[in-house]
């Protein structure tokens, strides 16, 4: 007698299924909680606060994967989780490495907040992301830190993906036009180191022009085009800005 071998089969793994489904929700909750107060120290500019509260996240967010997911196989407790629970939990642990690069970049840290962008951006192809929202954000952030440490060249790689992705996601569009700014400022600067380098030159070769027993007569200043082209030739100095792709 007794039961069929399928049906007491059917029931643990009916057991199992509800018992991952609430450890599972017990970790999401835990996990927000800890995300709403790091938001509220966020708001309160307490911004290392807040990088302790989301820090905490990992704890109930975090997956085994690579070589040790296969390690613990089925002794894993995300195993036992469906697809749609890990997206969740990976979501989470994205969320908060996002919002932690974000109080790196208020601290004026950005090297640190590069370094959380990088955790959300991976090395995978853009558009097979999990979180395609939270990719954007950490490459408009990306673009804002480089900006912030006058990278100006991968300031303008990462905002020029981040508009490919969502060309009209706000942070993104304004730090496309600072960058521009930060272009047009260093361009005038060069030009104008440039411009003050070819004056001194000009100056030195008349000088020892006007020393020299057997001098020639020097008519006047050269014209613009001249002087770049001899400035160039006298000091090993390009004619033109070295960045002259200026974003437009």
């Amino acid at each position: 007698g007794g039961p069929p071998p399928s049906a007491g089969a059917a029931e643990t793994k009916e057991d199992v299924t509800s018992t991952s489904s609430t450890a599972h929700a017990h970790l999401v909750k835990k996990a927000e909680e800890l995300k709403e107060k790091g938001n509220a120290c966020f708001r309160a500019k307490e911004y290392k606060k807040a990088i302790t509260r989301y820090s905490k996240i990992r704890a109930y967010t975090w997956q085994p994967d690579g070589e040790a997911e296969q390690y613990a196989g089925d002794r894993s407790s995300s195993a036992k989780y469906s697809d749609e629970e890990k997206a969740a939990l990976r979501r989470l642990d994205q969320t908060a490495y996002g919002n932690i690069a974000q109080c790196y970049l208020a601290l004026d840290e950005p090297r640190k907040c590069r370094e959380y962008c990088a955790k959300v951006i991976g090395t995978g192809d853009y558009k097979s992301h999990p979180n395609p929202d939270l990719l954007v954000k950490a490459l408009a952030r990306t673009a804002q830190a480089a900006l912030q440490a006058n990278d100006l060249d991968a300031s303008k790689e990462s905002v020029l993906k981040a508009l490919e992705l969502d060309p009209k996601f706000g942070p993104a569009r304004t730090t496309y036009r600072q960058l521009q700014a930060k272009y047009k400022e260093h361009n005038a600067q060069q030009r104008k180191q440039m411009s003050a380098a070819f004056q001194y030159a000009y100056r030195h070769r008349l000088q020892v022009t006007l020393q020299s027993p057997h001098r020639q007569p020097v008519y006047g200043q050269p014209s613009q085009s001249s002087s770049q082209a001899g400035l160039a030739a006298a000091n090993h100095l390009p004619t033109r800005s070295p960045l002259r792709s200026v974003l437009c």
